[in-house]
């Protein structure tokens, strides 16, 4: 009997330690090494950092675009300065999905901390220019702008940083390329 049961527990899988995969189409797209874009994502940038299977890394990492958008506001988080803790900016950086820029600027902090941005500057030069112009279409650049000299909370300051990140690193990948 625990012969079976063993079984079937390895048969689940679990996202977390608090949630189980029951949803038959995610569980046959895992199985099958489909993976969701966040994960994909966040496996090319393992890769990178790793080094080797740039091939593999490169798909992984096109990915990048199916991650959520930020909505125009984005970088206007409503808590004041002295209500958000940095200990919640942390459990949030933690726990909240991946979106888009969040991504661009982690991939641009890896490929920085790997010394790999010469290497990859040429792929990721276009894909880097093309947010730019989706930002500026949704209008956080102009927002950005607007929020030079306004004092954000942590939360809000951590979002400009990766906003900045990001535009910063596709002069740099133009300027190698």
């Amino acid at each position: 009997l625990d012969q079976y049961e063993e079984k079937d527990q390895d048969d689940m899988l679990y996202l977390s330690d608090e949630n189980e995969v029951e949803e038959p189409t995610l569980l046959d797209s895992l199985r099958r090494g489909v993976l969701p874009p966040e994960l994909s994502f966040l496996h090319g940038v393992s890769l990178i950092g790793k080094g080797g299977r740039n091939f593999i890394a490169a798909k992984c990492i096109d990915a990048i675009d199916a991650l959520e958008l930020e909505p125009q506001g984005w970088l206007s988080v409503a808590a004041p300065l002295s209500e958000e803790s940095h200990w919640l900016l942390f459990r949030s950086a933690m726990t909240d999905t991946v979106t888009r820029t969040a991504g661009y600027a982690f991939l641009v902090d890896v490929l920085k901390k790997s010394g790999k941005e010469e290497e990859w500057a040429a792929h990721f030069s276009p894909l880097y220019r093309r947010h730019l112009d989706t930002l500026k279409e949704v209008g956080l650049i102009d927002e950005l702008l607007r929020l030079k000299s306004v004092e954000l909370s942590p939360t809000g300051a951590m979002r400009k940083k990766q906003l900045i990140k990001v535009m910063m690193a596709s002069l740099h990948a133009d300027a190698l390329t």
